[in-house]
């Protein structure tokens, strides 16, 4: 796919930024799609729907009443983008989650097929590290990846078809997440997007109208 400068002003209008295979959202579960704060334990199962992404809660060790996802701010200074992380567990709960003890998984599901899933990982002790494990359409396991023993990273995995991905501390170990960034194969159709689709064909507009001026 080629990316004019108006292809990629009108996918930076509707949130997200333009590449060469489809387009990346970047969650980093602090604004939500229309850039407002989200307040530390906010419900985001459906939160960024319009992006094309939903969570929810897989797995044993509920730590909460609700059987959901939530913007969690018990987050360590220096990791992830300030203040929420996200977590199945919430505050004023610590936000870390163990695979088999406390949280379970956090599972996000995409609305289309991605081909690059990325998260960043902050385990509890240099003995701890995460998992993150990816599956197609029909939730059959695509492949999975694990960190390094007690490094802050950014973890990722890539392959043809993702259409869900679950992450958590590795078994009965502990860890912490923040900033989800999701490639699709295509792009986010405008409307999956209903509240930006006519302020987009507007920049467009201007875009177009633009460049035809400094042609």
């Amino acid at each position: 796919m080629r990316v004019t400068r108006v292809g990629a002003f009108i996918l930076a209008a509707v949130g997200g930024a333009a590449t060469a295979t489809g387009q990346t959202v970047t969650i980093n579960f602090d604004t939500d799609t229309a850039g407002s704060t989200v307040a530390s334990g906010t419900v985001v199962d459906t939160l960024y729907a319009a992006w094309g992404v939903t969570f929810t809660h897989v797995g044993p060790g509920s730590c909460s009443a609700g059987d959901h996802v939530y913007a969690n701010d018990d987050q360590p200074s220096g990791f992830g983008s300030p203040p929420n992380v996200v977590s199945t567990c919430a505050p004023p709960i610590a936000s870390d989650i163990s695979e088999n003890l406390t949280g379970g998984f956090v599972q996000a599901s995409f609305a289309q097929d991605a081909n690059r899933v990325c998260i960043d990982v902050l385990p509890d002790f240099s003995t701890h590290h995460a998992v993150l494990n990816a599956y197609d359409a029909g939730n059959n396991p695509i492949g999975s990846v694990t960190s390094a023993d007690g490094v802050t990273q950014t973890l990722c995995f890539s392959g043809a078809g993702i259409r869900s991905v679950r992450f958590s501390g590795d078994g009965d170990l502990y860890a912490r997440f923040d900033d989800l960034t999701v490639t699709f194969t295509q792009e986010i159709p405008l409307s999956s997007r209903p509240a930006l689709a006519l302020l987009a064909v507007a920049l467009a507009a201007v875009a177009l109208w633009s460049l035809r001026r400094s042609a």
